[in-house]
């Protein structure tokens, strides 16, 4: 089973490091104000909550590494995707109408 994740948040906007990423736990075990310590005064753990960007399709699409985003008081954890026609025509430097003619696919 894998363990929760909390983001830190501090005034309405999440927490970066030195080089601009969210600040994320790793899966602990332990409550996650015990962390807080090293952290801004005032800050707080709020927990990750993961989704799929709209339109998600596996036969289609590849997913993109995670953006952090904080929205409503909650904290997201989204998977943006890339058609898969996109991304091979984006590799080969062509246009991805001319990729998809070339496999003859609808993707």
């Amino acid at each position: 089973m894998i363990e929760r994740r909390y983001a830190l948040v501090l005034d309405g906007a999440l927490v970066r490091d030195s080089a601009g990423a969210p600040v994320v736990s790793a899966p602990v075990s332990v409550a996650p104000e015990a962390y807080s310590e090293a952290y801004p005064a005032g800050a707080e753990w709020l927990p990750v909550e993961v989704r799929d960007a709209e339109g998600f399709d596996l036969a289609e699409h590849y997913r993109l590494p995670p953006v952090i985003t904080f929205e409503g008081g909650k904290v997201f954890q989204t998977y943006p995707h890339i058609s898969k026609i996109d991304y091979h025509a984006k590799e080969l430097g062509i246009p991805a109408e001319t990729f998809r003619a070339m496999v003859g696919g609808a993707r």
